[in-house]
């Protein structure tokens, strides 16, 4: 991302050739090139856009941009992924860039740097904003900026709704990352959630009843050695449950975190965690 040290006002701005790769906006007189979206970026646009179309379509409150540019002040132009305009604010026979925030504003989080998204956000709600909406579909999650500048982190499995603004809009978070990759995880790609639940269920089912069933089939399972053997063989299951739970929280399921921090502990009634389990419902 190159920044210029110019500081240039909005008419100026306009008349700067652009590049032919890259999108620019003006930050508070500075020259922000970005860079065109990726195939995840815009796929996430898409859907978005689509998500908001659709509520806009039925309840005709106002309309829904793509890549709109906005006047916010003398020296600020930006552009927001998606944006929503009340119906108030089109008026027929508008010339030139559209004044002020939209009143939501919906950035997807790519490579801007966060010194950038902050100052953009600030300048957005300071405008006539009145929510703002940053999309990281690396984590599949989602911030909500209110009017006051207070944020909330939404993730897969949370409900996005602003009743005030978009009233009867309400849509899962996921819905926003229909037909993209999986969350990315440090530690490289982790297995689905059904396989980890799966694994993770019979795992401690066998480490609840092994120690009981050694015992009684095998009475040489209760001299040390025995004991030490079968100790050795609950110990690597437990190994195994815990990289199990630890996959499963990087895939950014609610119910693999819960049970990573349960797990991580030293929390082991496997009892309580299979209760816990089919409360939770199918882990996807």
């Amino acid at each position: 991302m190159g920044v210029s040290t110019a500081a240039l006002t909005v008419e100026e701005f306009l008349n700067v050739p652009e590049p032919e790769d890259q999108c620019a906006e003006l930050l508070e007189g500075e020259i922000i090139s970005v860079g065109r979206g990726a195939y995840e970026h815009e796929l996430v646009k898409a859907n978005m856009s689509a998500l908001l179309v659709v509520w806009a379509a039925s309840n005709k409150p106002g309309k829904v941009f793509a890549e709109t540019t906005f006047q916010l002040d003398e020296h600020t132009s930006l552009m927001p992924d998606v944006s929503f305009l009340l119906a108030s604010r089109l008026v027929p026979g508008t010339r030139g860039l559209i004044q002020g925030a939209p009143e939501l504003a919906v950035e997807i989080v790519s490579s801007e740097s966060a010194s950038v998204l902050e100052r953009k956000i600030s300048l957005y709600l300071a405008h006539g904003g009145r929510a703002v909406w940053a999309i990281y579909p690396e984590h599949r999650a989602v911030r909500v900026y209110d009017l006051n500048g207070f944020s909330r982190r939404l993730g897969a499995d949370d409900v996005l709704e602003d009743q005030q603004l978009l009233p009867g809009f309400r849509t899962p978070v996921a819905a926003m990352f229909e037909g993209a990759a999986t969350a990315r995880s440090t530690s490289g790609a982790s297995p689905s959630g059904a396989v980890v639940r799966t694994s993770l269920v019979a795992g401690l089912m066998t480490l609840m009843v092994l120690p009981d069933a050694a015992s009684s089939q095998w009475p040489l399972m209760n001299s040390l050695p025995g004991r030490s053997c079968c100790l050795m063989t609950s110990a690597a299951l437990m190994s195994w449950i815990l990289l199990a739970a630890i996959a499963e929280y990087n895939n950014a399921s609610a119910t693999g975190k819960r049970l990573g921090i349960e797990l991580g502990h030293g929390c082991v009634d496997g009892r309580r965690v299979l209760e816990r389990l089919g409360a939770q419902g199918p882990v996807s």
